[in-house]
């Protein structure tokens, strides 16, 4: 079933949260969110981290690297991951910098989607071009047939009055009923 068809509002952000160390479950979890919602999700998603600082890894990209398939995982979807730290929920700049990544992914996507409606547009304005210079061929055609036809009708209105001037004056044009 197609969700984000039914979902009403833009922008849709999409968080793939799993704790730190526990990649796969959110593997199978972006799977289902790809065969729930569609292949293109993966543009914007944002993979969120949690326990962050339970990590042994200080330099979050060492971890990434490591761990079989995150480094794909984490591409797949743009390049786009935050990681949380459960221990200092004072700290709210991760969630500041949270919600500027999302806020990058809305700004994004309403440019691309303004991309592909001038383009759109722009191709709606061509066919109607084309089809108006279709339709000016076609009445061309359509007015030398009109002539020509024209051309034709009065030849045999010509000939048919030709006709009846060389026709015997008789009431009966053939010559045993007189």
């Amino acid at each position: 079933m197609d969700y984000l068809s039914k979902t009403p509002r833009e922008p849709r952000v999409f968080l793939l949260v799993m704790k730190a160390g526990k990649f796969s479950d959110g593997e199978k979890m972006m799977r289902q969110m790809q065969e729930d919602f569609g292949p293109r999700i993966n543009e914007s998603t944002i993979v969120l981290f949690t326990h962050g600082d339970l990590l042994e890894y200080r330099i979050m990209e060492e971890y990434i690297d490591k761990i079989p398939g995150l480094k794909e995982l984490i591409e797949e979807c743009g390049g786009r991951y935050q990681v949380f730290s459960n221990t200092d929920i004072s700290d709210r700049k991760q969630v500041r910098n949270l919600f500027e990544l999302i806020e990058k992914i809305a700004f994004v996507r309403a440019e691309l989607k303004a991309r592909q409606l001038k383009r759109m547009e722009e191709l709606v304005q061509q066919q109607q071009r084309e089809l108006e210079e279709l339709l000016q061929a076609q009445q061309q055609n359509l007015n030398v047939l009109i002539k020509k036809h024209k051309n034709q009708i009065e030849e045999l209105l010509k000939r048919e009055g030709k006709l009846q001037e060389e026709a015997p004056k008789s009431k009966s044009w053939i010559p045993f009923l007189k």
